[in-house]
Formats: structure tokens, C-alpha cells, sequence
């Protein structure tokens, strides 16, 4: 039963966090962030009225029926010869598609297209009656309509399939409510009726078939595996805490620069994992040849609960299948690293299957994932186009060739930054920003997130960190002033002498007067503490006065600026307790 509010009553009480509407609401969205569908890959469904009331489906002999998440339909001649087509839109790729129609000969149509000289000109709301000989009962009727069904318009043009009942006439009740009658129209034809004149216009409509040869490929949509995922933006592998083992030593695993890699995630007890591994092994002078490194890393006790024995069994069995490449044990952390990269494409929070892999180039960017297990081939004919262009690297990664609407926006990075940091890896997160900086500047959050996250690495005492995120973030272009303010007011009173940093500090507060025009009083103020910090006490003590003067009569703030006035007049900087 569906539990949507359907009074004022049942909206009150379905604001309520814990209502049975709001959880119903929070189960889908998790599902939906599940990988789950709301349409379920459920086919189209097509029905054929077969007169008196009834229809029957044709859903597979139309070829209606794809698993598409479809939103809306538009009906209409497009080729011109008689016969209706479909344009589809769905939710899922591909966004739309062109059914043309093609029934044969024998079809007998008439399509009318209206245009009226009293009142709207489009004529929307007018009647179109086709009559038949012999049986006045007997009629085809269709209303002139601005749009209708869901996201969808069709064309104006009013399209009558006759069947093989001879015309009589065409009667049309325009909007102001005139009849006009057409007799004597031709069959299979496309008329223009004008209001008010007895003479109608036919139209040739039909297109060239080398059109649509031309621009619509039939592609075969079963060649595309939907295990492998070409990244149209790729994604910088973030540090990794895999610990990589050999006869002799544990260390941690590190990416090589310069080099495309495989990470493959694996288990002792998938057998598909174990069959990918042997046809690694088998084949590792493929690897070698395209010069692709490759680890394995093993998630027993990770991802499922495993034996104590379990990597020891893991070491037997690459072993035993001379497996010639680095080696791996994930932790949780490295896990659930490869978990939000592998999320961030979809859009939800997706579980790691296994076997999973990703494809890393040279600059150390998630390029493809696979899900499941992947042949050498594949990957070794993949790293070959690494190296592409960006418009030839995205042409090849859609499953389907077209045309853009709208340009996919870049991958959510922050939110990479954002979950390392809720995780406390706050080195890591830093890491992340230097690295992406470049992608990352036209986030609007990047400013506010990179001074939130140089502010803790300066509270830890992880003071270089810091203060380079707080250069970096300075440097913006868009950075709000308060940010600016705070960031110099902190480098420039900070009790800790580690923290402290003059110089860096009366760039960042200059930056932020100069944004602010010299108007406010506690940019000046820290402008003037940053010079004092800096040892330049006569610009110090000129800025303070500065900003007393735009103090303009608040006396809360005069007294404080005054205050630290007295210091600089000592040559003494403030400190904040």
C-alpha cells in the first residue's frame, strides 16, 4: 500500500523523520544508491487495439520490448511515408532512440496539418473528422493538441491510418467553433488546410532513405560488455595501504609512475578470482610486452569472514600457479579507498564484487574498472589507448556512438577528499588536494573544504601540510575574502611559533583588503597583525589606525584594535591565547 500523504493531515505527519513515509522514502534512495533501478530493466511494452474494446501485445514482434529505463514517447512521420514512428527517451543510456517503421506497402493514411486565421494560429484545440462512404458511423476523430503524455510533444501533424474503407470527406471544427468540410482528398498524402479556404495544399514529406544510412546506424548493442567501464573522466588513485609481500619483506604497496598498472582485488574462495589469476600468469609476457605492471591484492577477512590460515592458503595458490607479478594484502582502509573510487561513477554506494580490477595509467588515474574477471587481452588492448587524446579517449570509451546535449560535468573528486578526511586520514586528503588541485579549482567547495582541512593539519602539527594547503587555497580564484581573513589571522597571531608565518600571512590578509577594497575594520586588523608578525611594525601600526578610523563608531571593535595597537607602538606582536 502506498504510504504518500493524501490529506493536510497526513502531511503533517509525514515530516515527521520517523514516519513510515519518510522511512519508505530513505529505503528507496538507499536502494537506488544500491545500484537498484526504479524501473527494474523491465522490457517496453507495446499494444495493438484490435477493435471492441480490446488490445493484444506486440511488445516482441514490434521489437518495442528493450530493457530500457524509458521516460517518454513521441509519435510522428518522420520519414514521411505514411506510417508512424517512435522517438523514445530514456533515463539510462542509450538517452534516445529512432524506431523507424517499416510495414511495407499497401499502407493508406491521410496526415492534416492545421492552420487558422481566427484566433490561435496553430489552430490547437480544433477537431479533425474523417468520414467514410456509406456508413456516416463510421469516423476516425483526433483533437489538434499543444503536447501530451509525459516530457513528450508529438507533431502537429494529425495522422489517420485509413485502412480499406474509401474517404468521403474530412470535416475540421476549428477552435472559434467554424466547420469547414474537405471533400475529394487525395489518399495517402499530406494536406495543409488553411481556415476559410477551399483549396488545400499537399506536401511532399518523404525523405531520402540515404539519410538515415547516413546518420543512424542500427548498432548492435550485445558486442558492448557492461562488466567494463571506460572512465570518460579519469580518476587519481589516492595512496594506497596495501601491504605487499614477498619470500622476504612486508612493505607497502606503491604505484610506479611512469608506468601503466592492474590492481586486481581477489579471493581464495572465488573461483572466478583464481581463474583470472592463472590466465594472468599464463599470459605475463603480454603484460610485460605492453609494459603493464600488475598486483594482486588479496581482501580475505575483508570483504568476507576467512580462516586464520587464509593467506597462507592465498601464498600457496599463487604458488602453485607460478603467478610472476606483486603481491598484496588489503586492509580495510585500502578497501574502502577502492570502494568510494569505484562508487564515484555511479553516483551511489556500490559494494566491491570480486574479482574487480583497475586499469592505472601512467599518471596514476583509474582509466577502466572491470567487474569481474578480465582477460589479458583486453587490458593489454586498453592500455593502448591510454595515451589518446582526451576527445579520442572519450570518443572510445562510450558504449554507443553520437551526439552530445550536454557535456557529462567532471567526477565528484572532493568528495574523495571529504571521505578520507571524515576518516581522519587527513594527510592522505591532503595529498589528494595538492594533487588534484587542477581539476578540483572550479568545485565551489574546494576553497572552504582545503581551509577547513589546512586548519586541522595546522591544529595537529602537521604544520607544512598546512600551510601548503593554505598557499594553495590563497591562490584561488574564486575564495571568499572571510576565508582569506581567517586564514592570515590564524598564520599571524597563532600561539604555536611552528605555526606562525609572517610572510605567508600579509600575503594572504593583503589579498583579502584588496578584495574588500580596505572597507572592513577586522581586515585591517589582521592585515595589521600580519605585518607586526612579519617585524614591518610602522606598516602595523599605519594599517591598525586604518582600520580604527573604518571602525566608524563601533567601540567594540575600536577597543580591540586599539589594543593591539599599543603592542605594535612596543614592537610587539599579538598572540591569541
Amino acid at each position: 500500500m502506498s504510504h504518500s500523504p493524501s490529506s493536510q493531515a497526513d502531511i503533517s505527519i509525514a515530516t515527521d523523520p520517523e514516519s513510515q513515509f519518510q522511512q519508505s522514502l530513505r529505503h528507496i534512495n538507499q536502494l537506488l544508491d544500491s545500484d537498484g533501478s526504479l524501473s527494474g530493466r523491465e522490457p517496453n511494452c507495446m499494444f495493438l487495439n484490435t477493435q471492441n474494446g480490446k488490445f493484444a501485445t506486440v511488445s516482441g514482434v514490434s521489437g518495442f520490448d528493450f530493457p530500457d529505463d524509458a521516460r517518454a514517447l513521441a509519435v510522428t512521420d518522420w520519414d514521411g511515408d505514411g506510417d508512424l514512428d517512435l522517438w523514445v527517451t530514456n533515463r539510462t543510456g542509450p538517452r534516445i532512440r529512432f524506431l523507424q517503421n517499416h510495414l511495407g506497402e499497401g499502407r493508406r493514411y491521410v496526415a492534416v496539418k492545421l492552420e487558422a486565421t481566427k484566433g490561435n494560429r496553430d489552430a490547437i484545440g480544433a477537431r479533425v473528422e474523417v468520414v467514410f462512404q456509406g456508413n456516416n458511423e463510421s469516423r476516425l476523430v483526433r483533437t489538434l493538441r499543444a503536447g501530451e503524455g509525459f516530457l513528450s510533444q508529438s507533431s502537429k501533424w494529425l495522422h489517420f491510418g485509413l485502412g480499406d474503407d474509401p474517404m468521403e470527406r474530412i470535416t475540421v471544427t476549428w477552435p472559434d467553433g467554424s466547420e469547414q468540410s474537405i471533400s475529394d482528398v487525395k489518399v495517402n498524402s499530406h494536406l495543409h488546410i488553411t481556415q476559410g479556404q477551399s483549396v488545400v495544399r499537399y506536401e511532399d514529406r518523404r525523405l531520402d532513405a540515404a539519410v538515415f544510412a547516413d546518420h543512424a546506424p542500427v548498432v548492435d548493442e550485445t558486442e558492448f560488455d557492461p562488466y567494463r567501464i571506460p572512465l570518460w573522466n579519469r580518476i587519481p588513485l589516492p595512496r594506497l595501504e596495501a601491504s605487499l609481500v614477498d619470500e622476504n619483506q612486508v612493505d607497502r604497496w606503491h604505484w610506479t609512475p611512469g608506468r601503466p598498472t592492474l590492481l586486481t582485488l581477489w579471493s581464495i574462495t572465488c573461483a572466478p578470482c583464481l581463474s583470472e589469476l592463472t590466465e594472468f600468469a599464463k599470459h605475463a609476457n603480454r603484460f610485460q610486452a605492453a609494459g603493464i605492471d600488475v598486483c594482486a591484492i588479496g581482501v580475505d577477512g575483508v570483504l568476507d569472514d576467512a580462516p586464520d590460515d587464509s593467506r597462507q592458503q592465498c601464498l600457496q595458490v599463487l604458488r602453485s600457479m607460478e603467478f610472476p607479478f606483486s603481491q598484496a594484502w588489503a586492509d580495510e582502509e585500502t578497501v574502502q579507498r577502492l570502494q568510494d573510487i569505484y562508487s564515484l561513477p555511479f553516483a551511489g554506494k556500490l559494494d566491491l564484487p570480486t574479482p574487480v580490477s583497475f586499469l592505472v595509467d601512467e599518471a596514476g588515474k583509474v582509466a577502466v574498472i572491470y567487474r569481474g574477471a578480465v582477460t589479458p587481452l583486453q587490458v593489454v588492448a586498453d592500455s593502448k589507448l591510454l595515451n589518446r587524446g582526451d576527445a579520442e579517449w572519450q570518443s572510445v570509451s562510450l558504449p554507443l556512438p553520437g551526439q552530445w546535449n550536454v557535456i557529462p560535468n567532471d567526477v565528484p573528486l572532493l568528495s574523495i577528499c571529504r571521505q578520507l578526511a571524515q576518516r581522519s586520514y587527513f594527510s592522505d586528503a591532503a595529498d589528494y588536494v595538492e594533487r588534484c588541485s587542477t581539476e578540483l579549482a572550479n568545485d565551489p567547495d574546494f576553497a572552504p573544504f582545503t581551509v577547513l582541512l589546512g586548519s586541522r593539519l595546522l591544529a595537529e602539527a602537521n604544520t607544512e601540510s598546512g600551510k601548503r594547503l593554505y598557499r594553495l587555497a590563497s591562490e584561488l580564484k574564486e575564495i571568499d575574502s572571510t576565508l582569506l581573513n581567517n586564514m592570515a589571522w590564524q598564520l599571524a597571531t597563532d600561539p604555536n611559533p611552528v605555526v606562525r608565518d609572517g610572510k605567508l600571512a600579509v600575503r594572504i590578509a593583503e589579498r583579502a583588503v584588496q578584495a574588500d577594497r580596505a572597507q572592513s575594520p577586522s581586515f585591517l586588523d589582521t592585515l595589521a597583525a600580519s605585518y607586526a608578525e612579519f617585524g614591518d611594525f610602522e606598516k602595523a601600526v599605519k594599517t591598525a589606525e586604518l582600520g580604527m578610523g573604518r571602525a566608524s563608531g563601533d567601540m567594540s571593535v575600536v577597543s580591540k584594535i586599539q589594543m593591539r595597537l599599543k603592542l605594535y607602538k612596543k614592537q610587539q606582536p599579538f598572540r591569541t591565547e
